[in-house]
């Protein structure tokens, strides 16, 4: 029989045992640590960045080359001549048309008309005098000039209604050779149409701004100088009265 001493003594050891652990397990908590099932590991400390969704990393990557495209698009854009976009007529039309003025420059009634020589479209040369012997209307247009799309027509239904009588001479200031063609396509024209690139023709024939229109004697003396729209009526009533 084991005396009591001894029995107090293994009770003992197991409270100090009991003690111990808890005192451990309270030291890990305020130290940061764990223990699980006995053993100590230490919390995941790790800074491991988290992974974006699918969807979202095509999202901007989609984003980012529709930027990239924009970007190239404006940059050629910038850079672009007038040849890379067609003419839109309507947008012409549509455009402040403020420009077209009543003024015009040194070129007066009873002067003899210019013979500066200009160049078609189609790469050969002339002048007005070219054109003597029959009355002559001069008309300046540009792309730019919203009155002067405007009144392309109404020139090309007087010139229908004269041909034989009275010859038009259309010059296209300031365009490239594709818009000044395209201009004349949508407008109709079947009349001569010439180019002046650097708006040399429109100062020596008195103009300012344009629309523009010089009335030409069938002996190449100026009769008329015009800036301003015309409408089919008023270019009849002209013509009528300077040229016949």
């Amino acid at each position: 029989m084991r005396a009591p001493a001894r029995r107090g003594g293994r009770q003992n050891t197991r409270t100090a045992r009991s003690h111990s652990t808890l005192i451990r397990t309270e030291c890990h908590s305020m130290t940061g640590m764990a223990t699980v099932e006995g053993i100590d590991t230490p919390p995941d400390t790790s800074t491991r960045p988290e992974r974006l969704p699918l969807h979202v990393i095509i999202g901007v990557t989609a984003m980012s080359l529709a930027v990239a495209l924009l970007v190239a698009v404006v940059i050629l854009r910038a850079g672009g001549g007038s040849d890379a976009d067609p003419l839109d007529v309507q947008d012409v039309l549509d455009a402040d048309a403020s420009a077209s003025t009543a003024e015009t420059g040194d070129l007066d009634p009873g002067e003899p008309a210019p013979a500066t020589a200009f160049e078609y479209f189609d790469g050969s040369t002339g002048s007005v005098t070219d054109y003597e012997g029959a009355p002559l209307v001069v008309n300046f247009f540009s792309t730019t000039c919203a009155s002067c799309v405007t009144e392309m027509p109404d020139f090309e239904a007087v010139y229908d209604d004269l041909a034989g009588e009275v010859s038009f001479l259309g010059l296209n200031v300031g365009d490239t050779v594709a818009d000044g063609l395209e201009l004349v396509e949508q407008t109709g024209v079947t009349f001569d149409v010439a180019r002046d690139p650097d708006s040399t023709l429109l100062s020596e024939f008195g103009g300012i701004a344009m629309p523009h229109t010089v009335l030409i004697t069938k002996d190449g003396t100026v009769a008329k100088v015009n800036s301003g729209l015309l409408t089919e009526e008023a270019l009849r009533e002209m013509i009528d009265q300077e040229l016949r």
